[in-house]
């Protein structure tokens, strides 16, 4: 929802303190759940102009030490990393 998400996990990782963590909570892909369910649910947040980021974790490595993990069969993802 945020068009520039880049620069703002980059604000958002430069103003976290030392021994701080980053953490991020999006929409992942939908890889393992129910076609029919991927495809109803991508057509709802395109309503909203939502889009899930499937480069989140490359994103977020490029910060440091980061870790992504899926959720819910990747209805969503968390992504974290240490300053």
């Amino acid at each position: 929802m945020i068009p520039r998400w880049r620069e703002a996990l980059g604000q958002g990782f430069s103003v976290t303190g030392a021994g701080g963590r980053l953490l991020v909570v999006d929409f992942g892909m939908q890889q393992r759940l129910p076609a029919w369910f991927r495809r109803l649910l991508m057509w709802w947040l395109k309503q909203f102009h939502v889009a899930p980021r499937a480069e989140l974790g490359a994103a977020i490595d490029t910060l440091g030490k980061g870790r992504t993990q899926e959720l819910y069969g990747d209805y969503a993802r968390i992504a974290e990393v240490v300053r």
